[in-house]
């Protein structure tokens, strides 16, 4: 009798202390968890600052062309038309949008597949083009 009563103070005992331990370690799986959420979007406003800053520096020297090797992640498309370019993503079923005004129009472009590219930028007759090779 004594070695079930032993027993079943061992299993509660057990089971308090788990109980005790994931009451205390549930705020760093939330962590972990928003830091993979952060990481994706840093990746995606990584991607608009290469862009914007590769247009940038075309609209400063027009004679020089723009390029670099660029990852866009996945839901991450890119829309140009007139003077105003369109960057949307989503990120745990939410939708976000960046839009921003260039001296320049753009040549309409439209791009959403999502690896490794070459971004090309330049400028012709001050129309800008974007060309993901």
């Amino acid at each position: 009798m004594t070695e079930i009563l032993e027993k079943a103070l061992m299993i509660g005992f057990g089971i308090t202390i788990l109980l005790f331990f994931l009451s205390i370690a549930s705020p760093f799986f939330k962590l972990i968890e928003n830091y993979k959420f952060d990481s994706d979007l840093k990746k995606n406003l990584m991607c608009i600052s290469i862009i914007n800053s590769g247009i940038n520096d075309t609209i400063d020297n027009p004679s020089l062309n723009f390029s670099v090797v660029i990852e866009l992640p996945d839901n991450f498309s890119i829309l140009a038309s007139g003077n105003e370019i369109k960057y949307s993503f989503v990120l745990n079923n939410v939708e976000s949008i960046y839009n921003y005004e260039f001296v320049y129009e753009f040549s309409s472009f439209s791009f959403n597949k999502p690896g490794s590219y070459i971004l090309k930028i330049y400028i012709i007759t001050e129309m800008i083009y974007l060309n993901f090779i």
